[in-house]
């Protein structure tokens, strides 16, 4: 599956759920909405992709005020359990994980750092 996040500058009122782009959308793509001052504060790598417009992610940002930035070697599941830990949505985490299955799928230790 292809983790899609699209980024906005003021999202945290959407939900980090994984969601399809239409309900007749058949493609391994997921899309979620997530706040970029939530994911910059909590990553260093997506702070440096976003902030100061040194990327075309960073450029669309500030121009568009979103961008969606594609991530085809995390696992959606594992992302969207991350990113709602990261904007506190603590009643859309699972009660319990299983750590050693979901982190190391989605290459936390490269985007997040012990969440």
């Amino acid at each position: 599956m292809l983790a899609k996040p699209e980024l906005g500058k003021d999202s945290s009122s959407k939900s980090s759920s994984l969601k399809r782009k239409a309900p007749e959308d058949t493609s391994k793509t997921v899309t979620m909405l997530v706040s970029s001052k939530h994911m910059t504060l909590a990553s260093p790598v997506f702070d440096a992709i976003l902030s100061n417009g040194r990327f075309k992610e960073g450029t669309e940002l500030l121009i568009k005020g979103k961008v969606e930035i594609e991530l085809p070697d995390d696992d959606p599941v594992a992302f969207a359990i991350g990113a709602n830990v990261i904007h506190h949505r603590n009643k859309m985490v699972p009660v319990e994980l299983d750590t050693p299955q979901i982190l190391p799928s989605c290459n936390y230790n490269r985007k997040v750092p012990d969440i």
